[in-house]
C-alpha cells in the first residue's frame, strides 16, 4: 500500500512539473541553453536542453525543434555522438528534415566512421546551398559551418580511397577557413595518397603560412626538411662598439658568419674573428650594394641572413625564424625592425624588411645606399614575427653626423645620375625628415620636391612600389604642415588612406592637421579612430614596408584629444583623456599641469 502510494505521489508531481513549466518559461530556458552554448559551456547546455526538451515536446512543435537542434549540437562538442544523433533523428521524426539537421547528421555520420552516409548526406546539403544561394536558416548560420562540412565529406571519401575528392573537398574547407591545421594535413595526407609529393609539400607549407598553431603540422613538415645552414653576411667599418652585441644576438642561431671589412682602423676585424666569423678585406668603394653582394659570394650556407653592426636580433624569437626557414617552398623571409634609441629605449620608427632568402635565388642588391633586394619578383614572402632592434639613429652626435653627412653625400650622387629615382628621392626626403624635429622652411620645401618626385614615378598598383608612393604622400603631407599649408598636409594624408586604410602614420597625422585647423570634430575622431585602431594593431602582423613612426604615440595621441577638450570646455572629457596618458606614460610631464 505504502509503495502505491508512493507511486502515485511520485507520478503526480511528474505530472505538476509538466504542467508547471509553460511556453514562457521554456522559451527563457531555450534562451539561457542558447546563451550557455555560445559562451562556450556545451555541457551545461545539453543538462538545461535535456531537463526541458520533453516539456517543450507535450507543448509546441517548433520550440522542441529547436531544442532537439541545440541538443544536438551541444552533443556534438562534447563528443556524444550517439546522443547527439538521437536528437537529431528525434527532430526529423517531427518534421522534414531541414537543411540544418542534415548538416549536422553530415558531421556525427562522420565522426561514427559511417562514411557512406557522412559522405551522401553531405552532397546533399551541399548541392541544396549551391540550388538556394540565398538560404538564411532557420536555427543557425548554416554557412559558418560550411567549412567543417567540407571537411567532414573530404575524410568520408579519404578513408573511402576516393582521393581526388577528397582532396576537392579539403581545399574548399580551406579557401572558407584558412586558419584551421587540420585541414592542412588531411589535404597533404590525401594528396600523398595520390602520389603527388609537391602538392603534399605545399599543402604543408601553406599551412604553416596562414595557421596561427602551428604545432603539428611543424611536426609534418621535419619530415621533409632538415635543419638548413644560415649564413650570416655582413659589411663593417670601425665597428668595435657595437659589433659584440650583434654577433652575441645571433650566437646559436647561424652556422657561419661572413664580414666584408672595408678599412676598420680599430679592433673590429679582431672581435670578428673571435666570434669565429670568416673576414674579408676589401678597398670602401662608396657603394653598399657592392660591398653586401662580396659578402653574399663567400657564404656557402643555404640561407643568407642579412644585418648591420649597430642592429640585434632578439634572441627570444631565434626558434621562430628557425621555424620559418623549415618551411617547404617558402623561399624568402621579412621581419620586423625597430629602430630604437640607445640612450632613451624609445622604439622610434618601425618597419618591415626582407633579411632572409635562399641562397639558391641569387639574390643581390642595387643602389650603391639604402640597398634595394633584387629577387625573382613571383617567390612569396613570408613575414616572420621575429624583431631586429635598430640602434642606428641614436648614435653619439659626432658618429651621428658622419653617419649621416656619408649617407647625404651617396643619395645626391645617386640623383645626380637619375633625378627621378623613386627610390632615391624617397630616401633622401626620409633622411631630410630626420634632421630636425621642427624642419625648416628651406627643408621642408627640399623634403616636398623630392617626395613629391617619388610619388610621380610610382605606380601604387605595382607592388614592389607601393610603399613608397604611399609613405613619400606622407612625407608631403609632414612638410606642408610645418609650412602651415593644412589643407595640402589634409589632402596627403587623404590619398595615402586611400590606398592604404590601414597605414597609420597618416591617420595620427590627422589629428593635428584638424587641430591645426580649428576642426575640433574631426580632430577627436581623427585620435579616437588612431586610438581604436592601434588598440587592437599587432606589429608581428605588419607585412607592409612602411617606415611607420606612430605605432606607440597612444600617450600623445590621448594628451592632444585632451587639448582639444580643454579648448573647446569640455573639461570631464579632457580630464579623463589627461588621466589616460599617464597609463601609458607617467614621466609625461606636460600634462600634469592641465
Amino acid at each position: 500500500m505504502a509503495k502505491k502510494q508512493k507511486k502515485r505521489k511520485t507520478g503526480r508531481s511528474r505530472s505538476a512539473v509538466r504542467k508547471a513549466i509553460g511556453l514562457t518559461e521554456l522559451n527563457n530556458g531555450l534562451q539561457r541553453a542558447l546563451e550557455q552554448f555560445h559562451a562556450g559551456n556545451a555541457g551545461e547546455c545539453l543538462r538545461q536542453v535535456d531537463t526541458l526538451a520533453e516539456a517543450a515536446a507535450a507543448q509546441d512543435r517548433d520550440l522542441y525543434l529547436r531544442f532537439c537542434y541545440l541538443g544536438a549540437s551541444a552533443a556534438y562538442q562534447t563528443a556524444q555522438y550517439n546522443r547527439a544523433e538521437s536528437y537529431v533523428l528525434a527532430g526529423v521524426e517531427l518534421a522534414e528534415p531541414t537543411v540544418e539537421f542534415e548538416l549536422l547528421l553530415a558531421l556525427i555520420f562522420g565522426e561514427l566512421r559511417e562514411f557512406e552516409k557522412c559522405a551522401a548526406t553531405a552532397r546533399k546539403v551541399i548541392e541544396y546551398l549551391d540550388l538556394n544561394s540565398d538560404f538564411t536558416g532557420n536555427y543557425s548560420d548554416i554557412r559558418s559551418q560550411l567549412h567543417r562540412l567540407y571537411n567532414s565529406l573530404g575524410l568520408a571519401c579519404y578513408n573511402l580511397e576516393r582521393f581526388e575528392e577528397a582532396t576537392e573537398a579539403y581545399d574548399k574547407a580551406i579557401a572558407i577557413n584558412r586558419d584551421v591545421p587540420e585541414y592542412y594535413i588531411n589535404l597533404s595526407r590525401a594528396r600523398a595518397r595520390l602520389g603527388d609529393s609537391e602538392g603534399e609539400r605545399q599543402a604543408i607549407s601553406e599551412g604553416l603560412i596562414h595557421c596561427g598553431d602551428k604545432t603539428d603540422l611543424q611536426k609534418l613538415a621535419d619530415r621533409h626538411l632538415t635543419n638548413e645552414m644560415i649564413s650570416l653576411c655582413m659589411i663593417v667599418r670601425n665597428e668595435e662598439e657595437m659589433l659584440p652585441q650583434c654577433l652575441r644576438s645571433v650566437k646559436g642561431l647561424v652556422d657561419e658568419i661572413i664580414i666584408v671589412d672595408t678599412g676598420s682602423e680599430d679592433k673590429t676585424v679582431e672581435i670578428a674573428e673571435s666570434f669565429g666569423a670568416r673576414v674579408y678585406h676589401h678597398h670602401w668603394e662608396n657603394s653598399f650594394s657592392l660591398h653586401r653582394n662580396q659578402s653574399i659570394s663567400y657564404a656557402t650556407g643555404d640561407w643568407i641572413l642579412i644585418m648591420d653592426a649597430d642592429e640585434e636580433l632578439v634572441r627570444e624569437d631565434h626558434d621562430k625564424l628557425r621555424m620559418a626557414t623549415r618551411i617547404p617552398d617558402i623561399n624568402v623571409i621579412s621581419i620586423s625592425v625597430h629602430n630604437k634609441n640607445q640612450h632613451d629605449g624609445e622604439i622610434t620608427s618601425f618597419l618591415t624588411s626582407t633579411r632572409m632568402w635562399r641562397r639558391k635565388l641569387n639574390g643581390y642588391y642595387e643602389s650603391i645606399v639604402y640597398n634595394e633586394l633584387r629577387l625573382p619578383p613571383e617567390e612569396p614572402i613570408l613575414h616572420a614575427d621575429v624583431r631586429l632592434i635598430h640602434y642606428g639613429y641614436g648614435l653619439r652626435a659626432e658618429k651621428m653626423k658622419t653617419k649621416l653627412e656619408r649617407t647625404k653625400t651617396l643619395l645626391q650622387r645617386q640623383l645626380e645620375e637619375n633625378p627621378n629615382n623613386p627610390f632615391a628621392n624617397f630616401n633622401y626626403s626620409q633622411l631630410l625628415r630626420g634632421i630636425s624635429k621642427t624642419p625648416s622652411v628651406e627643408l621642408c620645401r627640399e623634403i616636398i620636391e623630392h617626395s613629391r618626385r617619388a610619388v610621380a614615378n610610382t605606380d601604387p598598383n605595382e607592388k614592389s612600389l607601393r610603399h613608397v608612393h604611399v609613405s613619400a604622400l606622407d612625407q608631403m603631407a609632414m612638410a606642408h604642415f610645418f609650412l602651415g599649408e593644412f589643407d595640402k598636409a589634409e589632402e596627403c594624408s587623404l590619398r595615402a588612406l586611400e590606398i592604404e586604410p590601414t597605414y597609420i602614420d597618416p591617420m595620427f597625422n590627422l589629428g593635428h592637421i584638424f587641430a591645426s585647423q580649428r576642426n575640433f570634430p574631426r580632430a577627436i575622431k581623427a585620435f579616437e579612430d588612431y586610438l581604436d585602431f592601434i588598440k587592437d594593431y599587432d606589429i608581428g602582423d605588419e607585412i607592409n614596408n612602411y617606415i611607420l613612426m606612430h605605432i606607440s604615440r597612444e600617450a600623445e595621441a590621448y594628451y592632444e584629444l585632451g587639448m582639444v577638450y580643454e579648448h573647446t570646455k569640455q573639461d570631464e572629457s579632457a580630464r579623463e583623456s589627461f588621466l589616460k596618458v599617464l597609463e601609458y606614460k607617467q614621466d609625461y610631464l606636460d600634462v600634469r599641469t592641465h
